[in-house]
Protein backbone atom coordinates (compact mmCIF):
# COMPACT_ATOMS: atom_id res chain seq x y z
CA UNK A 1 0.00 0.00 0.00
CA UNK A 2 2.99 2.85 0.47
CA UNK A 3 4.74 2.06 -2.88
CA UNK A 4 1.18 2.46 -3.95
CA UNK A 5 0.07 5.67 -2.35
CA UNK A 6 4.14 6.64 -2.63
CA UNK A 7 3.75 6.56 -6.43
CA UNK A 8 0.45 8.19 -6.73
CA UNK A 9 2.20 11.34 -4.63
CA UNK A 10 5.42 11.67 -6.90
CA UNK A 11 3.86 10.50 -10.17
CA UNK A 12 0.47 11.79 -10.37
CA UNK A 13 -0.33 14.18 -7.69
CA UNK A 14 2.83 15.64 -8.19
CA UNK A 15 1.41 17.09 -12.02
CA UNK A 16 -1.58 18.65 -10.79
CA UNK A 17 -1.89 22.33 -11.20
CA UNK A 18 -0.88 24.14 -7.70
CA UNK A 19 -4.81 25.62 -7.44
CA UNK A 20 -6.56 22.29 -7.76
CA UNK A 21 -7.33 21.33 -4.25
CA UNK A 22 -8.61 24.86 -4.01
CA UNK A 23 -12.56 23.86 -3.72
CA UNK A 24 -13.81 21.62 -1.72
CA UNK A 25 -15.56 19.75 -4.19
CA UNK A 26 -11.56 18.96 -5.75
CA UNK A 27 -10.52 17.73 -2.43
CA UNK A 28 -13.69 15.19 -2.22
CA UNK A 29 -13.28 14.46 -5.59
CA UNK A 30 -9.86 13.42 -4.00
CA UNK A 31 -10.59 11.62 -0.87
CA UNK A 32 -13.59 9.64 -2.64
CA UNK A 33 -10.55 8.64 -5.44
CA UNK A 34 -7.62 7.54 -2.78
CA UNK A 35 -10.90 6.07 -0.22
CA UNK A 36 -11.40 3.76 -3.79
CA UNK A 37 -7.91 3.04 -3.08
CA UNK A 38 -7.72 2.48 0.56
CA UNK A 39 -10.86 -0.19 0.27
CA UNK A 40 -9.18 -2.02 -2.64
CA UNK A 41 -5.78 -2.51 -0.95
CA UNK A 42 -7.79 -2.86 2.32
CA UNK A 43 -10.06 -5.96 0.64
CA UNK A 44 -6.82 -7.25 -0.55
CA UNK A 45 -4.93 -6.96 2.74
CA UNK A 46 -7.58 -7.31 5.47
CA UNK A 47 -5.92 -4.02 7.16
CA UNK A 48 -8.01 -1.30 6.23
CA UNK A 49 -6.76 0.84 9.29
CA UNK A 50 -3.10 0.37 7.72
CA UNK A 51 -4.33 1.37 4.34
CA UNK A 52 -5.10 4.30 5.49
CA UNK A 53 -2.15 5.41 8.00
CA UNK A 54 -0.52 4.68 4.78
CA UNK A 55 -2.16 6.68 2.36
CA UNK A 56 -1.78 9.46 5.22
CA UNK A 57 1.43 8.66 6.02
CA UNK A 58 2.40 9.15 1.93
CA UNK A 59 0.55 12.56 2.19
CA UNK A 60 2.49 14.02 5.24
CA UNK A 61 6.03 12.90 3.20
CA UNK A 62 4.86 14.86 0.16
CA UNK A 63 3.86 17.77 1.93
CA UNK A 64 7.47 17.64 4.11
CA UNK A 65 9.22 16.82 0.88
CA UNK A 66 7.27 20.08 -1.04
CA UNK A 67 8.06 22.20 2.01
CA UNK A 68 12.13 20.67 2.67
CA UNK A 69 12.67 21.73 -0.97
CA UNK A 70 11.47 24.98 -0.19
CA UNK A 71 14.05 25.71 2.56
CA UNK A 72 11.59 24.89 5.25
CA UNK A 73 8.22 26.99 4.20
CA UNK A 74 4.92 25.16 2.72
CA UNK A 75 3.90 26.36 -1.13
CA UNK A 76 0.66 26.31 0.08
CA UNK A 77 -2.07 25.47 -2.41
CA UNK A 78 -2.22 21.66 -3.37
CA UNK A 79 0.86 21.09 -0.90
CA UNK A 80 -0.59 22.07 1.66
CA UNK A 81 -4.32 20.93 1.12
CA UNK A 82 -3.25 17.44 0.63
CA UNK A 83 -2.85 17.61 4.55
CA UNK A 84 -7.10 18.30 4.47
CA UNK A 85 -7.33 15.63 2.28
CA UNK A 86 -5.55 13.17 4.48
CA UNK A 87 -7.50 14.81 7.70
CA UNK A 88 -10.66 13.69 5.99
CA UNK A 89 -9.02 10.54 5.04
CA UNK A 90 -8.11 9.61 8.75
CA UNK A 91 -11.76 11.07 9.60
CA UNK A 92 -13.64 8.58 7.43
CA UNK A 93 -11.91 5.90 7.64
CA UNK A 94 -11.81 6.27 11.52
CA UNK A 95 -7.87 6.21 12.01
CA UNK A 96 -7.01 5.24 15.27
CA UNK A 97 -2.99 5.11 14.71
CA UNK A 98 -2.63 7.95 16.86
CA UNK A 99 1.11 8.77 15.83
CA UNK A 100 -0.16 9.62 12.76
CA UNK A 101 -2.63 11.96 13.54
CA UNK A 102 -0.58 13.60 15.67
CA UNK A 103 2.19 13.83 12.33
CA UNK A 104 -1.16 15.53 10.55
CA UNK A 105 -2.30 17.71 13.21
CA UNK A 106 1.85 18.97 13.72
CA UNK A 107 1.87 20.11 9.93
CA UNK A 108 -1.33 21.80 9.90
CA UNK A 109 -0.83 23.72 12.70
CA UNK A 110 3.41 23.86 11.84
CA UNK A 111 2.23 25.85 8.54
CA UNK A 112 -0.78 27.92 9.32
CA UNK A 113 -0.18 28.44 13.44
CA UNK A 114 -4.08 27.86 14.14
CA UNK A 115 -6.46 24.88 13.27
CA UNK A 116 -9.39 27.41 12.54
CA UNK A 117 -9.60 26.14 9.11
CA UNK A 118 -10.04 21.93 9.99
CA UNK A 119 -13.01 23.28 12.18
CA UNK A 120 -15.05 25.25 9.81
Amino acid sequence: MEMIMDCFFENVFSEIDRADLLARYKRRNMVEYLSTVIQACSHVEGQPQEACRSAVASALNFHASTRGQNGQVCLMGKYHNVLYVAARLAFDWKLEHSETVCQLLDHMFLCERTFDRLMT
